[in-house]
């Protein structure tokens, strides 16, 4: 299904779980900027965002543009993915966690550089082909979710071919576990997040340690998360 239709119908529940427990995926937010930490003064385009959450990894001084898909949250501007968008040019642009469920690849970055100032640079992130994740995804998420199914577009991120001008700064995979105070929070977060229906806590926590893994500490759980991250140096004319 494409974002627009998958945040249309369970955006809500997904924007319930983000702001109730909302410490949850800060390792994941944070390794955006690990290798190219943020200046001051930085206009940086944040889409999709949903309910714009990489407001609270970024500096007072930067400027967030928020830009989605679906018209889940309203207080987010909604724009189409492959058509310019009404902004200034930015700095910097994040698209975290969205990439699988864009259909044309190519004409999303190309459209992503369009709004670039020069040597513009752009963090993405999201699920390769080979992690076990995007098993998660499709075949448990995608059983239990509200929308019926869950069928990701991931991709082998070393063979990726990207369009002109895009240089590549870094690719690699960086784990950036989900941190939880105890096993019904992880279940209750992970129901909000996916909009699971007819599952049991316990069974999520099954399906959580089938798919991903977690692991007890002392002071917390961790689900064993990890995305690939790029960073892109863009050469605009």
């Amino acid at each position: 299904m494409k974002y627009e239709d998958v945040f249309r119908h369970r955006g809500k529940s997904y924007d319930l779980a983000m702001k109730t427990y909302p410490n949850v995926r800060d390792l994941e937010f944070k390794q955006i900027f690990h290798l190219l930490p943020l200046k001051g003064n930085e206009i940086i385009l944040d889409v999709a965002s949903l309910g714009g959450y990489l407001k609270k990894y970024c500096h007072q001084s930067n400027q967030i543009i928020s830009l989605d898909f679906s018209d889940a949250i309203n207080d987010v501007n909604t724009v189409t993915p492959y058509e310019k968008w009404d902004i200034p040019t930015v700095d910097r642009i994040v698209c975290l966690a969205t990439l699988h469920h864009v259909e044309n690849f190519d004409a999303f970055l190309n459209n992503l550089k369009t709004h670039l100032s020069k040597n513009g640079i752009i963090h993405l992130a999201d699920v390769s082909i080979d992690n076990p994740i995007s098993k998660f995804l499709d075949d448990f998420v995608g059983k239990y979710t509200s929308t019926g199914n869950h069928k990701g577009i991931y991709y082998d991120w070393n063979q990726l071919t990207f369009p002109n001008d895009f240089n590549i700064i870094s690719i690699e995979n960086r784990p950036c576990p989900w941190i939880f105070k105890s096993e019904i929070e992880m279940a209750e977060f992970c129901r909000l997040l996916f909009d699971l229906r007819n599952i049991s806590n316990d069974d999520i926590l099954i399906g959580l340690k089938e798919f991903v893994g977690y692991q007890e500490n002392e002071n917390n759980i961790q689900l064993n998360w990890n995305l690939t991250y790029a960073e892109l140096f863009i050469e605009n004319d």
